[in-house]
């Protein structure tokens, strides 16, 4: 049995003490101010990746495409994502698609790599991302993971090896960002690493549907 694959969410919870667990999910190294994702846009020089130690609230899809854009914008040299279903409201927008790009080609060694658990309607009904990373194979690889891992139901992104957005319910849009948050980062990147390990391509993003 994999290490992670009882790392589970539960079918239901407690919504007026959802917010109040996210808030509480830090680690010993991050700061107790929490911003929202509107101080991100309007002072985006304060929030600078590996350097910035400030939890962000993520409440809405909105929420989620400002602080995406502006984490992978900095990035340098990877993108990691684990999504259940390549979430189109947060990432099929020009604005993330352009910094991927950005990413993918400012290096030969950029890497990006997403896990996703169901592309078949995604890549069916159409995803920038997903166009992006059929025109730039050498860069990106879209993987689907194991069974082992059906029950897990988070999402993540890591941004090099600082900036992380946790989302702990993947059907849900309530998270915490932090552009400097090396120790989550390194925990949650053995996991993309060990769930990347046993799976395999996924055919469905390849294929161009007419």
């Amino acid at each position: 049995m994999p290490q992670h694959a009882d790392r589970n969410c539960y079918n239901q919870f407690d919504t007026v003490n959802f917010k109040r667990q996210l808030m509480a999910e830090h680690n010993e190294n991050q700061s107790p101010d929490i911003a929202r994702a509107h101080d991100v846009s309007e002072r985006p020089d304060e929030f600078l990746l590996g350097q910035t130690n400030q939890d962000i609230l993520l409440e809405t899809c909105e929420d989620h495409q400002i602080v995406a854009c502006a984490m992978v914008k900095q990035a340098h040299a990877t993108l990691r994502i684990f999504t259940r279903n390549l979430d189109p409201a947060i990432f099929n927008n020009a604005d993330f698609v352009d910094a991927a790009r950005v990413l993918a080609l400012r290096s030969r060694f950029s890497k990006i790599q997403i896990l996703v658990r169901d592309s078949e309607k995604v890549a069916k009904s159409g995803h920038k991302l997903v166009d992006l990373a059929r025109h730039l194979s050498t860069f990106f690889e879209i993987r689907k993971p194991s069974p082992h891992y059906s029950t897990f139901n988070e999402a993540f992104i890591l941004v090099d090896k600082y900036g992380v957005m946790h989302r702990q319910f993947s059907d849900r849009f309530e998270g915490i960002a932090n552009f400097y948050s090396p120790m989550q980062a390194r925990d949650l990147a053995g996991l993309f690493d060990e769930v990347w390990g046993l799976s395999s391509p996924d055919p469905e993003t390849k294929r161009i549907y007419a």
